[in-house]
């Protein structure tokens, strides 16, 4: 019979914050960015990429420490008080795609 403990790495290491880059963009409407003409695609657009700078350091950090706090403690601390940000990462992902989308559609790279 297998010890329950050899599982407990797993668990705890799957229960940690997910880095950005593994993170999916939140779905969000075709057409929310339809009134916005070009210029105005570009200053929102700019304005999200920042945003998701942002929330992907912060997710970084909170990836590493829950890294490095399972192997001193054997929690991870960043996911159980709450400082993931892997929604606003998803939705920035979601806003970003979606504004790229719109610029296409609307020739501003032309």
């Amino acid at each position: 019979m297998r010890h329950p403990l050899i599982f407990l790495p797993i668990i705890l290491l799957s229960s940690c914050a997910t880095p950005p880059d593994r993170i999916a963009p939140a779905p969000v409407p075709v057409g929310t960015y339809a009134a916005l003409d070009c210029k105005q695609l570009e200053v929102e657009h700019h304005r999200v990429i920042g945003l998701l700078s942002a929330s992907s350091d912060a997710q970084n950090q909170a990836a590493t420490g829950d890294a490095v706090s399972v192997l001193l403690i054997g929690v991870p601390v960043s996911s159980a008080v709450g400082t993931s940000r892997e929604a606003q990462v998803a939705a920035y992902k979601g806003q970003a795609d979606e504004l790229g989308q719109e610029r296409i559609r609307k020739g501003c790279f032309a």
